[in-house]
């Protein structure tokens, strides 16, 4: 084991369950037939993906939504490519490190991100949770994925920018006999 690997098990992050309710989950099941919009904006359209955006305070951010439909890709593929740290490494050129952190029995793991982008922007890294819950309603099933920034003690890496605003959810369900939405 290395200093960093040290650091990091020795580092235990606080999970503030508040983030990962039964209801954040539900929210974002119910999303996928009634889109909660208000306050959103149309942004772009294209190959059955459409995105809204709302600003987020004054620095000219923005928060996003997606949605999509993928027809060829089952719920569990996306969610498994999604899932698959060592796997993202292989297809994404930019994602130079990407880990688990911090394995915990109940609720969300503490994932390590870090990005390389692309002169002129800024290299980030990233901290935080990310719980995986596989659900059923109705009788169609879901996989629902809920990401959100955690405090931590876990050293920045040099020339990146640490992101501890991250927050995002996917919510897949079924579409077609074999699709995504």
């Amino acid at each position: 084991m290395d200093k960093g690997e040290k650091k990091e098990k020795d580092a235990e992050v606080e999970i503030p369950y508040k983030l990962w309710t039964d209801d954040v989950f539900e929210s974002m099941i119910k999303q996928l037939d009634h889109r909660e919009l208000d306050g959103y904006e149309f942004l772009a359209e294209s190959m059955n993906v459409t995105i809204y955006r709302t600003p987020k305070g004054n620095a000219g951010l923005y928060d996003y939504k997606l949605y999509a439909t993928l027809p060829d890709a089952s719920p569990e593929e996306i969610a498994s490519v999604f899932l698959d740290n060592k796997y993202r490494l292989v297809w994404d050129q930019y994602v130079t490190d990407l880990r688990v952190v911090q394995k915990n029995e109940k609720g969300p793991d503490v994932i390590y991100f870090n990005v390389d982008f692309p002169w002129p922007l800024s290299n980030r890294d990233y901290v935080y949770g990310r719980e995986t819950r596989r659900m059923t309603r109705n009788g169609e099933d879901f996989v629902v994925i809920v990401m959100h920034s955690v405090s931590n003690n876990i050293p920045e890496v040099s020339r990146a920018i640490r992101v501890d605003d991250y927050h995002q959810s996917l919510a897949l369900g079924k579409f077609g006999e074999h699709g995504t939405r």
